[in-house]
């Protein structure tokens, strides 16, 4: 019973790490996406109009 017990929370820690690093990787890939249009956009802004100033969104 408590190798059975074992088992299983083993197996919750191993699905909660795995589950981490999945939402560390896509956080990670999604805040990067981010600033990449960000910058693509405040570039943009200040190609077209440099006299306007641009309101960065921190």
């Amino acid at each position: 019973m408590a190798l059975r017990a074992a088992g299983l929370v083993a197996d919750d820690v191993i699905v909660e790490t795995s589950m981490s690093t999945l939402l560390a990787a896509w956080s990670s890939s999604l805040r990067s996406r981010l600033l990449a249009s960000r910058l693509f956009t405040s570039r943009l802004f200040a190609g077209g109009s440099s006299v306007m100033p641009v309101p960065m969104a921190s």
